[in-house]
């Protein structure tokens, strides 16, 4: 996130008083699922889901040649215009450009993108013929990495649509089927045929290892909490669990004979959760390896097939003989406190959107920041700053935060409540002018008899209005003067801000798990304007929030906040 303030701005003192907390709702019982079908295509042939930057579900409609996307409350979108006929769409999965990319098994294998909004792309190039695309992701280079199941090869896609096609070191006829990026930066890969995991460099360096139990057929696999790579077998009815060096266990003990474990994703809670197309459930198994299996809620036959944490805080899945998309409660919540607006509420004064704070264990690594207007994204206002400009008086106006784990495959995002915005603040009218003085009296008539005396002139006419008020601007708080800060872990650095004279400020640090963990100054400013105060730290390298806090008679109030980064000497 980024703020911009500018600088000579003069801000109200009630201009971040707290206009909007967002309640964190209660969390949903782990298990407990809801099943949705409504705006669902018949036989559409669902399969992948994956969580998107919009607060949204989307998944893939092999059969009927769709992508669709499903909003926390159950209302479907479906989506073909661009998509090219018989494309069969298999995987999909956010992108880092903030759009949705998905993979196309047809017999002309494709990687298409597709907007929040709908636009279609697909790119063809690079992609050598019949490679039959699987699984894709995000590798931690920013770019797409995908399976190619016929092809026996791993392929990696720019944001641009630049591919490169990886073999070297891949097992023959080893049917590359799931991808997922690992914690230690690379990505990790089932090998169905060949009975291995592959790991795959960012530089395309290929190394094996075997899955314990033979003609297991290894499918979904995914990163966990505990840093390791999950994964199922389909045949050998199991989970398995790899350490970045190779090392595997496999889990058994509690899951039902013939389950067709088929995806698998991480959930918030700590533990990993799979998809069962043979029994009809969804399960969960713990770092330790013990299961536990939810069959209540799902409609028989259902086949449930794609598995994701999704935008809520919940296990989204596909159900691809039952035609539903369905969500199972994880019995967590993953905001403690909900993202927040501070500011004003009137149009030209400036908006904060805090990220809230967010349940510890999930890591999170980023935020990324959505305003909307009445319900609706606005178009480009994506900063952790805000602006209400005229077209925004009289509407709701709130933002969306999404939380990125910094080692899962996993977005959550969280809302605001809404605030109405009002009209710019401005002065009142001027006084009326005062009445004007009489005229002069009249001169005397001509001598010859005497002429009568001229009469008094009349007053004159009252004086025109005053103009209207400037813009009222009272006491002034603080605002940083930075869009961003990095520092040296042990050095002093300056930290610069405009605020009124005797503004009492305090200067903080927040780890990006939204916890304090630094007291850097507070002062009391000796005068209006600008002014600087210097502070050192022992901080850790990493990201943090640096946040100016106002302390006032109504209590204390967040005034600004910007990005804080540490590096090591």
């Amino acid at each position: 996130m980024s703020f911009q303030p500018r600088a000579g701005l003069a801000l109200t003192a009630t201009l971040f008083a707290l206009l909007s907390t967002g309640t964190a709702a209660a969390a949903i019982p782990a298990g407990s699922v809801t099943e949705f079908s409504a705006g669902i295509g018949g036989a559409a042939g669902l399969g992948s889901v994956a969580a998107g930057p919009d607060g949204n579900v989307w998944f893939v409609e092999a059969n009927q040649n769709r992508i669709g996307r499903i909003t926390p409350s159950g209302a479907v979108t479906e989506f073909t215009t661009g998509i090219t006929a018989g494309a069969a769409p298999a995987s999909i999965v956010a992108g880092p450009d903030g759009n949705m990319w998905f993979t196309e098994s047809g017999s002309t294998p494709r990687i298409g993108r597709i907007t929040p909004a709908g636009a279609v792309v697909e790119f063809a190039t690079g992609i050598s013929a019949l490679a039959h695309l699987g699984s894709i992701t995000v590798g931690s280079d920013g770019n797409m990495w995908f399976t190619e199941l016929d092809g026996n090869r791993i392929g990696r896609i720019t944001p641009a649509g630049t591919v490169q096609e990886f073999s070297s070191g891949i097992t023959a006829s080893s049917t590359p089927s799931g991808i997922a990026a690992g914690a230690d930066g690379n990505l990790w890969f089932t090998e169905r045929t060949a009975n291995q995991i592959g790991r795959i460099t960012t530089l395309g360096v290929v190394a094996e290892f075997a899955v314990p139990l033979a003609n297991s057929a290894p499918l979904g696999i995914a990163s966990g909490p505990d840093g390791n790579l999950w994964f199922t077998e389909r045949t050998g009815n199991q989970v398995g669990v790899m350490t970045p060096s190779g090392v595997a266990s496999e889990f058994s003990t509690g899951l039902s004979a013939g389950a067709a474990l088929a995806e698998i994703a991480a959930g918030p809670d700590g533990n990993m959760w799979f998809a069962e197309s043979g029994q009809n459930q969804v399960g969960r198994v713990t770092p330790a390896g013990a299961f536990t299996e939810f069959g209540a809620g799902i409609t028989n036959p259902a086949s449930p097939t794609g598995i994701a944490s999704g935008p809520d805080g919940n296990l989204w899945f596909s159900e691809s003989t039952g035609n539903r998309i369905a969500r199972i409660g994880s019995g967590v919540n993953v905001v403690v406190r909900s993202p927040a607006v501070y500011g004003a509420g009137r149009v030209a004064e400036r908006a904060l959107c805090d990220e809230g704070s967010w349940k510890a264990s999930l890591d999170i690594g980023s935020y990324a920041f959505q305003w909307m207007r009445d319900g609706l994204d606005i178009v480009g206002a994506t900063d952790g700053a805000y602006t209400p400009l005229s077209g925004d008086e009289g509407h709701l106006l709130g933002c969306r935060v999404t939380a990125s784990p910094a080692h899962q495959l996993a977005l959550y995002s969280g809302l605001s409540t809404t605030i109405t915005v009002a009209a710019q603040s401005v002065g009142p009218a001027g006084t009326g002018g005062a009445t004007g003085s009489a005229g002069a009296a009249g001169a005397s008539g001509a001598n010859g008899g005497a002429g009568a005396t001229g009469r008094a002139g009349e007053s004159g006419a009252g004086g025109a209005a005053g103009a209207r008020g400037a813009a009222a601007i009272p006491t002034t708080t603080a605002v940083l003067l930075h869009t961003r800060l990095a520092t040296v872990r042990g050095k002093r650095f300056t930290i610069r801000y405009l605020a009124g004279r005797g503004t009492r400020l305090v200067l903080t640090v927040r780890s990006r798990r939204g916890q304090t963990v630094a007291r850097l100054a507070s002062l009391t400013t000796p005068k209006a304007g600008r002014g600087s105060v210097s502070a050192r730290h022992t901080l850790a390298s990493g990201s943090y929030t640096l946040v100016l806090t106002s302390l006032e008679p109504a209590g204390a109030r967040v005034v600004d906040l910007i990005p804080l980064t540490v590096k090591n000497a």
